[in-house]
């Protein structure tokens, strides 16, 4: 009699735990359905694009497309770093790789110096292996943190990111935001990307995306350079003001070079022919010679480049004051390859 009578207190109990709990639940039903950061299986972010495309992490996006498409494309060409890697074209770079070499941007926004490593070991843990390699560093990197916007996180499948669990948590969370809503709520209706300088919410345009190599295409802000540069510049006159120029950063932690010598070790270990680039900034920020003899030290200096003052005479070699052009990037690189 006692086991009936708490097993009805059980079932009303459970009744209206799941009673209160429904909101909730439909919350994370909707997050997972509508999935407002793209963070949920791969996403081609030309798909919905207009004038701009929806939010989405471009690290996630790089672990995708690796995980689904090296079973059919011999991936052995990395291109490594921040989004500055985006203007390296698969192209461009071939000219100086042997023919075997099949290319991919495993970059991320804003990518971590754990980041990096992160992804090396990732290929190296599905038994790929890297034989050509380009590190790009911008002059902040070797100090910088994961910022905690989401669309920057590192994939959870990456050993120094949040597990499973806390990255989605964090997108979550980050979807019940009232501005974030406002703006998305009125794109699922109206089907307008409406711009909210308080919240990102969408990302630039770009004039393609290849799924399978992850590469973007954004000349199509070259065309509005070459066009009328100084429309341009007025357009987007915040994006080339930058607090700290002329300035030189802070050495390097002790825990950075450790994640540097791990890097060149993963190197070693594939025989990789890596070159590291220290690419300019249009705001002038460079690294101190101490921390540029340790990367020469720990890669070799024949194979870090620095940069870091190239181009700078001309605001229009460079998108915005941290991303240089496609034609800077190609000048780099035949400047690397062709020492």
């Amino acid at each position: 009699m006692a086991d009936g009578k708490e097993k009805r207190e059980l079932n009303r109990f459970v009744g209206r735990a799941l009673l209160a709990c429904w909101p909730l639940l439909l919350l994370v039903a909707a997050y997972w359905i509508i999935d407002p950061f793209n963070v949920i299986g791969p996403f081609d972010p030309t798909s919905t694009m207009r004038d701009k495309t929806e939010p989405y992490n471009r690290c996630h996006q790089a672990v995708e497309a690796y995980v689904n498409h090296r079973d059919s494309v011999p991936f052995n060409a990395f291109l490594l770093g921040s989004s500055r890697t985006i203007y390296y074209s698969i192209d461009s770079w071939k000219n100086y790789l042997p023919a075997d070499a099949e290319c991919f941007h495993f970059d991320a926004a804003w990518e971590t110096l754990d980041g990096m490593l992160d992804k090396i070991e990732y290929v190296h843990n599905h038994g790929d292996r890297i034989k050509y390699a380009i590190l790009e560093f911008h002059a902040d990197q070797f100090n910088d943190v994961e910022h905690d916007e989401v669309v920057y996180r590192q994939d959870y499948r990456l050993r120094h990111a949040d597990n499973f669990f806390a990255y989605h948590y964090k997108h979550f969370m980050s979807a019940l935001n009232m501005k974030f809503i406002k703006v998305y709520a009125a794109y699922m209706i109206t089907g307008k990307m409406v711009d909210n300088k308080e919240v990102r919410v969408f990302e630039s345009p770009m004039l393609s995306y290849d799924p399978v190599r992850n590469e973007i295409d954004y000349r199509n802000f070259d065309h509005e350079l070459d066009a009328d540069s100084m429309a341009y510049f007025r357009k987007y006159a915040e994006l080339y003001q930058k607090t700290e120029a002329d300035s030189v950063v802070p050495p390097m932690s002790a825990r950075a070079v450790d994640t540097l010598r791990r890097i060149k070790q993963r190197f070693d270990a594939d025989s990789t022919d890596y070159q590291v680039i220290l690419g300019p900034t249009y705001y002038r920020r460079v690294n101190c010679a101490s921390d540029i003899r340790l990367l020469r030290e720990i890669f070799g200096s024949d194979r870090v480049h620095v940069f870091q003052h190239y181009a700078i005479d001309r605001q229009s070699n460079f998108y915005d004051n941290i991303h240089y052009r496609y034609a800077v990037a190609d000048s780099l690189m035949s400047l690397v390859y062709g020492e």
